[in-house]
């Protein structure tokens, strides 16, 4: 990769972070804030560390499956961490920067790891309308109730189609690309081999690890911020959560930029009766503790990646 594009992609991740910055800045007064427990701090830290490591771990067992042999952890490692960069491009179109990274380290075409990516989130979709249950009623009586359930159901359906749509547009693409993206029997193969039931088991597992580490993050935050400790609290977070996470999502918005955040507050005040003050420190400590340590992980391992001429397979 050149430095033109190293330089590129590191401007956008940074870019994006000082725009939710701005946003929430211009619509929140800095004496809204509150920090009553700033020692929980220091918790939230490993937390997205390690939610950051099984997302990872997911990657490696699913990328592994779909390449049908074994693949190297640093390669897997790298081609994670740069990817996730592109969570701040739009729709998380840049997304396809993973299967670059590893069709150039591990030699996988990218219509098995866009299949791999397709599974991802459709995983993540599922473990999402899970999270929502514990405080469904909650949303259901501030009148939210139908407007979750028609978002689940679009993104789920969106999810559905793309993943069995990918044999259709794989084998309609150029001949020329066949070398880079493969075939349309590549991209079935991989789809077949990632639906079977010990690779899905394995990825969802993982998954459910992954958000449940964001869920006591965003629960910690609160609790940062001023609200106490209950497990009212801790179901309130998970469904607020997994909602702005939905919302950010379908928001087709860099990392979901601005709506997820000023979903997180508004759900947190209307459904989870939080202060103005709780609900906006808490939504922004998660989310910096969150993306923040996709930016600290990813620029170095990007710089890395773009001085190697050549790294054998």
């Amino acid at each position: 990769m050149s430095r033109l594009a190293t330089r590129l992609i590191s401007l956008v991740a940074l870019a994006s972070i000082a725009y939710a910055v701005y946003r929430v800045a211009g619509d929140v007064r800095p004496d809204s804030f509150s920090l009553h427990r700033p020692w929980l701090l220091g918790v939230l830290l490993p937390l997205a560390a390690l939610n950051h490591a099984l997302r990872w771990a997911r990657w490696h067992i699913l990328l592994r499956a779909a390449a049908s042999r074994p693949v190297r952890p640093v390669h897997t490692a790298h081609s994670f961490l740069i990817g996730s960069l592109a969570i701040f491009t739009p729709a998380r179109a840049g997304e396809v920067l993973k299967g670059a990274v590893a069709l150039r380290l591990a030699a996988v075409p990218l219509g098995s790891t866009v299949a791999v990516l397709a599974t991802e989130r459709s995983l993540d979709l599922a473990i999402m309308a899970v999270l929502l249950l514990p405080g469904y009623q909650s949303v259901a009586d501030g009148g939210f109730g139908h407007a979750m359930i028609g978002g689940i159901v679009v993104a789920c359906a969106l999810a559905v189609v793309g993943v069995a749509a990918l044999p259709w547009i794989v084998g309609r693409l150029p001949r020329k690309l066949a070398g880079l993206v493969g075939t349309r029997e590549d991209a079935a193969g991989a789809l077949r081999r990632l639906t079977g039931r010990r690779v899905v088991a394995s990825g969802a597992l993982i998954g459910v690890g992954a958000w449940v580490a964001e869920v006591f993050i965003y629960a910690l935050a609160l609790v940062a911020a001023g609200a106490d400790w209950s497990g009212e609290l801790l179901a309130a977070a998970c469904t607020i959560w997994a909602a702005s996470s939905l919302a950010g999502a379908l928001s087709l918005l860099p990392a979901g930029l601005g709506v997820t955040e000023g979903s997180l507050i508004a759900l947190a005040v209307s459904l989870g009766r939080f202060d103005f003050s709780i609900a906006a420190t808490a939504a922004i400590i998660a989310r910096g503790a969150v993306l923040g340590t996709i930016v600290v992980s990813g620029l170095p391992s990007l710089w890395v990646w773009s001085r190697q001429k050549e790294i054998a397979v």
